[in-house]
């Protein structure tokens, strides 16, 4: 057996190893793509379950908490806004349903985020947003 012979039976076995490497890499990133779209489509249909009562509870809470109150008085009463427009911010931020609010908007976060990745699946590619 001739060195040059040694030598092309380990090129064919790298070269064979090689493609069964990079076969098992593509087989894995496409698994993980999979799983990556299959938990974004199950964060879409939780979240869209979730919308209805996280609304009635932000309703519930802006009508009970008098927010509403604050509001009209300002389409109605215009200058007793403008003098004493400091307090009336606070006030109109002390009766904010901050928790429900933030539930709110942490549900239409999360629907949104799942509709941007998984459109960017149904275009081909991952839609990456870029802030210059």
């Amino acid at each position: 057996m001739d060195s040059n012979d040694g030598r092309q039976l380990n090129d064919m076995r790298s070269d064979e190893l090689y493609r069964k490497i990079m076969a098992e890499i593509g087989s894995e990133q496409k698994n993980a793509q999979q799983r990556k779209t299959a938990f974004y489509a199950f964060l879409l249909l939780v979240s869209l379950i979730l919308l209805f009562p996280a609304y009635n509870l932000l309703k519930e809470n802006i009508i009970s908490s008098g927010f509403m109150d604050y509001v009209s008085l300002i389409f109605s009463d215009w200058a007793i806004i403008y003098k004493y427009w400091r307090s009336f911010g606070l006030s109109l931020l002390e009766v904010l349903p901050a928790m429900s609010l933030a539930a709110f908007l942490v549900v239409i976060l999360a629907i949104l985020e799942s509709v941007r990745y998984l459109s960017g699946q149904l275009a081909g590619q991952h839609i990456k947003f870029k802030l210059n």
